[in-house]
């Protein structure tokens, strides 16, 4: 702490290679990132798991545990007040919280430990260092408290006490003026340049509080209440589940099925955008509408470019408010996990950090790997320090290499390295092990073909229109086209189509949207994709067929389109983004079927899968729970969700609290049911069994086996979720 404050008043000289002149840095810290146990040992709050005090951001507390199923607990959780009415919470200051951590020590060295206690739950607050001390206090050791007495009489008393309190909250700055430094300390420069505040400065972190806490919780509820003789129907459906656009994790069904307790946050990014595909019909219209909001929900959390902060900010607590709504209308027992009331606060960290994508741990999670590599050379005795020093010689190194600007102690001048040693890194061996790709720095012209080979399969006749436009180019079908770094297309491939400007061919659109600023869009379905090669360019048509919204299904709550008669070929260009669509098993009917695998000799266990058979039926689900250009997904769906009124949140309170109090009081233990195999060593289903399996064959029973199995896991882990019921 020390170290970070002397950057934050009086900062350091360094040296700035571009200017070729020395510099002063002055840094402060921005925000601390981490996991809610983190956080609260941070901002000198409780663990929130089990705590009367669980947010460190606002005051939201109840006076014992036996309140928490109390109608105006629930209220306060969800930001609600009596009238059912969105209210702000009352937000912590951090500098209470400071004096107050203080005021505690007094209380425990000069009145009871019952004292302090009631103190600290009363303020909900609780320093785990200085906790160390009052324990050591309150043993009456004579050479321990000696110890504590000297601390405090040297003037060390902040030692004893969390060291974040001890960050500066006031800036000292330098001002260069007339060419000397001066100190200033004005009110002027402390609105610009402020302190670490830890009630603002801990943001609500997505990873923790959104992928593991909301959605990991409602899956895992979701999956132990699952029938075993649905999932065969569910590994199907997530077998067939379009990927297209969708930058997912590999998993399969079978490996969610059997490990859906021991996921991480990239496997619940990835199913939170397949569930109404996979998930939805199994449920009733209640849950439907439950998971439908919180669908609706996610690709705002993780939304990366916001171009109105003002209406997305309104636009995300609306989608907040209706999921935390059909989450205590569902059972108000949810709101004894504190990550579903962090949610409310989640707008007020985009407010202050920017996209929550910024502030989220996922990308530190990357570097795991490389801690646990460069710890290998630690003795174990101080692991901190080693990772430091191995860091610190990669980047000596790196700065070395790069030729850069150097210090020399002894002369007390600058020197740079002779090129003898900046052209080691001229060697590919030195630039592998140092980690740099030259690929990355090749710059590539969008739109431009991808290297795979078009199949005969998907080989089609060239259009007459593009032989009469280009009589004398050579034009050939080509597999796929990278539009740009995100986004990739070929055939099949759902598009959103942009019209600035007159087309290649005259188009009449029927069946368009506009946008924000008012441009024609619509969605079409790319059929074949052509290269134009002449000797100087190369330029790229589709033909494409147009699609025309039907109306919002009420089953999944999301916008239907349907193919029609108008194929049309445009320049690629024009095409804005890709879109995930899905087509509409539920109005299809589409049935499970099991199938062989290709031969793989490698591969162990059934050579089976379960796949969805799609029938002809033309309607196809614009999936709005895609991460991958949520803007233009909303945009094209066009769905306005109303948010609950005050009287339907006060009855949602009402009847949820109801649930929980009769979940806690009155449930009797759940009853152990063991799934049973039918004779032919399957398990039992339901009508359509005869689609599942193939009676007689040889992989019948393998198949079967796996899915007993299947059952055994999900069975254990029911009986595993009863035992500790909330």
């Amino acid at each position: 702490m020390k170290l970070s404050n002397n950057l934050i008043t009086n900062g350091l000289v360094a040296f700035d290679s571009g200017l070729n002149q020395q510099v002063l840095v002055m840094t402060a810290v921005l925000c601390f990132l981490g996991d809610s146990p983190m956080h609260a040992e941070i901002t000198n709050t409780p663990n929130p798991g089990v705590s009367l005090n669980p947010c460190r951001i606002c005051t939201l507390q109840v006076s014992t545990l036996a309140d928490k199923p109390s109608e105006t607990y629930v209220m306060q959780c969800v930001g609600l007040n009596s009238l059912g009415e969105r209210v702000e919470s009352n937000l912590r200051k951090w500098s209470e919280t400071i004096s107050r951590s203080h005021e505690l020590w007094e209380i425990a060295t000069n009145q009871t430990k019952n004292a302090y206690t009631s103190a600290s739950k009363k303020y909900g607050i609780q320093d785990n260092i200085n906790n160390v001390f009052i324990n050591q206090w309150k043993t009456r050791n004579k050479e321990k408290i000696d110890k504590i007495r000297s601390l405090i009489e040297n003037g060390n008393v902040e030692k004893i006490c969390n060291p974040f309190l001890r960050l500066k909250g006031e800036v000292s700055s330098l001002i260069l003026i007339g060419g000397l430094f001066i100190n200033v300390k004005t009110d002027m420069v402390m609105q610009f340049i402020l302190g670490f505040d830890g009630c603002k400065d801990t943001p609500v972190e997505v990873l923790h509080v959104f992928l593991l806490g909301a959605i990991k919780y409602m899956i895992r509820d979701f999956m132990i209440r699952l029938k075993a003789k649905d999932l065969s129907q569910l590994i199907a459906s997530w077998e067939s589940f379009n990927k297209e656009s969708l930058d997912l994790a590999e998993l399969n069904g079978k490996y969610f099925v059997r490990h859906f307790k021991s996921l991480v946050g990239k496997h619940f990014k990835k199913a939170i955008q397949m569930i109404p595909f996979v998930f939805y019909q199994f449920m009733d219209s209640a849950e439907r509408e439950l998971w439908s909001s919180l669908c609706h929900l996610a690709p705002y959390v993780y939304q990366t470019s916001i171009i109105n902060l003002e209406d997305y900010l309104q636009e995300l607590s609306q989608k907040i408010d209706i999921f935390l709504h059909h989450v205590i209308k569902m059972s108000a027992k949810w709101v004894n996990k504190p990550k579903f009331h962090m949610l409310i606060h989640l707008p007020h960290s985009i407010r202050r950090f920017g996209p929550a994508s910024l502030f989220a741990t996922e990308k530190f999670e990357s570097y795991n790997s490389i801690l646990r590599k460069a710890s290998v050379h630690s003795n174990r005795h101080r692991p901190g320090r080693d990772l430091a020093i191995t860091f610190a010689n990669y980047e000596c190194m790196r700065a070395v290499l790069s030729g850069a600007t150097l210090y020399n102690n002894d002369t007390k001048s600058y020197f740079q390295p002779s090129s003898n040693i900046t052209d080691m890194f001229q060697a590919p061996i030195i630039q592998q092990s140092m980690g740099y790709n030259e690929d990355i720095d090749t710059l590539k012209i969008y739109p431009h073909q991808t290297h795979r080979k078009l199949d005969s399969a998907s080989k089609l006749p060239t259009p007459k229109e593009l032989q009469d436009i280009y009589p004398t180019k050579n034009i050939k079908q080509i597999h796929s086209l990278i539009i740009d770094p995100k986004n990739t297309v070929k055939r099949k491939t759902f598009v959103q189509m942009l019209t600035l400007q007159k087309l290649t061919l005259s188009m009449s659109i029927s069946y368009q949207m506009e946008d924000s600023n008012g441009k024609n869009m619509f969605v079409c379905q790319i059929n074949s994709i052509w290269a134009i090669e002449s000797r100087l360019s190369t330029e790229y048509e589709v033909e494409l067929t147009q699609m025309k919204p039907a109306g919002v299904s009420p089953f999944y709550h999301m916008m239907q389109y349907v193919t029609t008669d108008k194929i049309e070929i445009t320049h690629a260009k024009y095409i804005k983004t890709t879109l995930n669509l899905q087509h509409n098993c539920h109005e299809g009917q589409c049935r499970k079927k099991m199938s062989k695998k290709n031969a793989d000799h490698n591969h162990e266990g059934p050579q089976v899968e379960y796949l969805i058979e799609h029938t002809q039926l033309n309607s196809y689900i614009l999936n709005t729970a895609s991460f991958h250009s949520p803007c233009q997904h909303r945009e094209m769906a066009n769905i306005i969700t109303p948010c609950p009124t005050a009287e339907e949140r006060i009855s949602a309170v009402v009847d949820g609290a109801q649930k929980w109090k009769a979940e806690v009081n009155i449930l009797p233990p759940p009853k152990e049911i063991i799934p049973q195999p039918i004779e032919d060593g399957s398990i039992s289903n339901s009508s359509d069994t005869s689609s599942m399996a193939f009676p007689g064959s040889i992989h019948d029973k393998s198949e079967a086996s796996e899915i007993i199995s299947l059952v055994s896991d999900i069975y254990l882990n029911s009986k595993l979720a009863a035992s500790n019921q909330i």
